[in-house]
């Protein structure tokens, strides 16, 4: 990625299936004044840059240790693709799955990571199977639980301090 190419917004998923299968998306919308990636796409080079953006991904993810009921769970790269917004704003999209086992009751989702201060803006969307609760949410920034008490909306603003690890504890009927 060229140094001109600014990240400055970032949207998260999490769509939780009943068999504990969760996939996630992310996109990450870039800056891109001097038009780094339509040149990379004008000479068909995309492809490349998405092996390598996918690779990179990959390798946070590695890095991360993610647990569903206290089991090491490991989320896997499985696509990615990048969107011209506009001229100058371009959009990665990483699709990404993991899975745990899940148990009746109290179930509990956690990430550790390296702390960081955010760089942008972003939002994170976890939608749980209807009947299921979220109960408690320790992550950085705010959030909101809506629907039925099964989808969580958490929120940071450039500059927070994101710490080092987040966890939802959610119900599972």
């Amino acid at each position: 990625m060229s140094e001109e190419v600014v990240p400055i917004h970032a949207q998260e998923y999490f769509n939780v299936a009943s068999d504990g299968e969760i996939t996630q998306v992310v996109i990450f919308y870039y800056y891109d004044p001097k038009g780094y990636y339509e040149e990379l796409a004008d000479r068909g080079e995309i492809g490349k840059e998405l092996d390598k953006m996918l690779i990179n991904m990959q390798s946070f993810l590695d890095e991360e240790k993610v647990y569903l009921n206290e089991q090491r769970v490991r989320p896997k790269v499985i696509g990615a693709d990048l969107s011209f917004v506009s001229s100058e704003i371009v959009s990665a999209t990483f699709m990404i799955k993991f899975k745990g086992t899940l148990r009746k009751g109290i179930n509990v989702y956690e990430d550790h990571y390296e702390p960081e201060i955010a760089e942008y803006d972003y939002e994170i969307y976890w939608i749980f199977p209807p009947g299921w609760k979220v109960i408690d949410v320790d992550m950085a920034g705010d959030h909101e639980i809506i629907g039925d008490g099964n989808i969580l909306v958490a929120w940071a603003e450039e500059g927070i301090n994101i710490g080092d690890h987040e966890q939802i504890l959610f119900y599972v009927p």
